[in-house]
């Protein structure tokens, strides 16, 4: 951009910061605490304490709110709260769960002290997984979260008075706006066939998924899905919710594009959004969510490839 106006790159540079003084004087990100990860298969994992005890705990942005595991609340005698209805928002919709009370819950530095969480079943097969909690928006979203998921890193950043590209990195890399909801969690547009999606950014979600009536508005009717082969998704019962895996084209996520992706399509219900964003998606990236500005930040890919 600098060697194409006419001004010259200082006066360009002043310009700039005169019109947006608060990204050049006051933008200050500080790393709050980092701390290393573990990605096992589609799932990103984080060491953390819950009343003391270690626990393996899954990232997951697309969830509202952070849940335990029954078979981790059973071996530590977690005690429900009574005090507490909680309405959990799923595909099949609101499912009433109970809580447990914890004393306090740390992971990367933060604690919770005295917190009541959804007892839930966190991974299809919890009693063969070490994951013990999946920790949703409320975890992060009054900070930002910075994920180099090939170096196995976690930063937590405190960011204050940024706007625009601001992150601290020299490497190429992209800035997409976000959209948010009202449980905190964030949207990036999609575009498949020239069409805007809105997506959900999901790293808890093993594919990527859309409702058929979003995938009816691309054009991909019944008769199309039938088709296409049934789908297998961990956690979802095929006797409940049939899958179809359909392969789109022509799908672009800013300046990324990819000739062809596969989704898998089925009959669940998004509160918000048109189709999730799942770790697929973000394998072998490294990315920075801003939670403060509703940016998505992504480091163009070592081979230099937008697909």
């Amino acid at each position: 951009m600098l060697q194409k106006t006419c001004l010259g790159p200082l006066v360009f540079a002043i310009a700039l910061a005169t019109a947006n003084p608060a990204t050049a004087q006051s933008c200050k990100p500080v790393i709050e605490q980092e701390a290393p990860i573990i990605v096992d298969g589609n799932r990103i994992l984080v060491a953390g304490t819950v009343n003391g005890f270690n626990v393996a705990m899954e990232i997951n942005t697309g969830g509202e709110m952070s849940v335990v595991n029954r078979t981790t609340a059973a071996a530590m005698n977690l005690q429900p709260d009574i005090t507490r209805r909680i309405g959990l928002k799923t595909p099949d919709g609101t499912v009433p769960v109970r809580g447990v009370l914890l004393r306090n819950v740390t992971v990367a530095g933060k604690s919770w002290p005295n917190y009541s969480m959804p007892l839930i079943r966190v991974t299809p097969r919890e009693d063969d997984s070490p994951v013990g909690m999946a920790l949703g928006a409320d975890w992060v979203a009054d900070r930002d979260l910075e994920l180099d998921l090939d170096n196995g890193r976690l930063t937590l950043w405190n960011v204050t008075g940024c706007a625009g590209d601001f992150v601290p990195w020299q490497q190429p890399h992209s800035v997409l706006p976000l959209q948010s909801d009202n449980y905190r969690r964030r949207y990036v547009t999609v575009e498949i066939g020239g069409r805007p999606l809105k997506a959900l950014i999901a790293t808890g979600a093993t594919v990527l998924m859309m409702p058929e009536p979003a995938a009816r508005r691309l054009g991909v009717t019944s008769t199309v899905l039938a088709n296409d082969p049934m789908s297998d998704i961990p956690g979802i019962d095929p006797a409940k919710k049939a899958f179809r895996r359909h392969v789109f084209a022509d799908v672009r996520i800013g300046a990324e594009s990819a000739a062809q992706i596969a989704i898998h399509v089925g009959d669940f219900h998004m509160h918000v959004g048109d189709m999730i964003l799942g770790m697929p998606y973000f394998a072998h990236r490294h990315f920075w969510i801003s939670y403060t500005t509703n940016q998505l930040f992504m480091l163009t890919r070592k081979n230099g490839s937008n697909s």
